[in-house]
């Protein structure tokens, strides 16, 4: 049973250098901010344990409990131990690549060391410190929590159930299984479909994106890596990634696309959570502007975080930049 209020010196802590996750001797994460420390709580249970939210796994059975890190590791365990058997939750949070920066994940995997062993699990989460209320929604691989400006998702194999703004279940696991559970944020995408929309009402019309070219030779076909010349044809597909362009090349790029469509104008959407993609658009667009004599429009959000997408600073700066457009075709 997750217990109430528990001392500090009962949590063990994991972490990916943005965030971390406060991990208790019941096996219940009982706080965790997403996407970054300073960012509002998903989990706070550790302040509220009715309210606050939580991800609790423990064995079913009566056990006493144990918890230790993999040596050198912020891998995390949580062993309980029974007449029936020993079962472990092994808990850390992985460091994201380059490419994954704003990625964070709790990976919780769940085994049996010895005998058959039985887990239950419970999964609450309390948006922004428990004040927004979000929707759950299961399917095969797991659930997905929504509320109005965040997203999470509890992968699994293991069967869920719903219960109100929860999920629960119990599961058995014989000696030397296990079972994986993985929660993260996953992009708002309501975000992106009313940053379009911004668009929409002015009735544009996107004729060219850089966007596509981000991981490779997308309008040159799917990428086949050949057996005979292995490093080469990986070679010529990461060539054509934009992400690997430099400053000429992507502007060059640009100016192509402004000239042969005939555009009216360029948006440039630097997203914070990719920077290789959304580095020097400050520069992009001020070239543009000289030497296309072409209106753009640079704005600076993110569809991922939500702290750093506001729809009535975007929608302003949309409006001035169609105003400007409505003006220079009246001229």
């Amino acid at each position: 049973m997750r217990q109430a209020y528990k001392d500090l010196h009962s949590y063990g802590i994991i972490g990916d250098c943005h965030t971390a996750a406060l991990v208790g001797m019941d096996g219940s994460i009982d706080w965790f901010c997403y996407p970054a420390f300073d960012a509002p709580s998903v989990f706070a249970a550790i302040l509220d344990h009715e309210k606050g939210g939580h991800f609790h796994i423990e064995g079913a059975a009566q056990t006493t409990r144990k918890q230790l890190y993999f040596p050198d590791t912020n891998v995390l365990i949580t062993r309980f131990l029974s007449d029936k058997g020993v079962g472990e939750v092994q808990d850390f949070m992985p460091i994201a690549t380059d490419h994954e920066v704003e990625r964070h994940r709790i990976i919780r995997r769940v085994t049996s060391v010895r005998g058959a062993m039985a887990f239950r699990l419970s999964c609450l989460p309390a948006f922004d410190y428990a004040r927004a209320a979000h929707k759950v929604v299961l399917h095969k691989q797991g659930a997905v929590f929504r509320s109005p400006k965040q997203t999470m998702a509890l992968l699994t194999r293991v069967p869920l159930r719903k219960a109100g703004p929860e999920v629960h279940a119990q599961f058995t696991l014989e000696p030397g299984e296990s079972s994986t559970f993985v929660f993260e944020g996953v992009p708002n995408y309501p975000f992106f479909r009313r940053f379009w929309n911004l668009f929409r009402e002015h009735n544009a019309r996107g004729v060219a994106s850089t966007y596509p070219k981000v991981a490779g030779m997308v309008d040159t076909g799917s990428f086949h890596l050949d057996p005979a010349r292995p490093m080469e044809s990986l070679a010529e597909y990461m060539i054509h990634a934009y992400c690997n362009w430099n400053m000429p090349m992507r502007t060059h790029l640009l100016e192509r696309y402004v000239r042969d469509y005939a555009a009216d104008g360029v948006v440039i959407h630097s997203i914070k959570s990719c920077r290789s993609f959304s580095m020097g658009q400050g520069d992009i667009r001020e070239y543009l502007a000289k030497e296309c004599d072409i209106p753009t429009l640079l704005i600076e959000s993110d569809h991922v975080d939500p702290r750093y997408f506001s729809e009535a600073q975007t929608r302003n700066r949309v409006d001035a930049f169609f105003e400007t457009l409505s003006v220079r075709g009246r001229s």
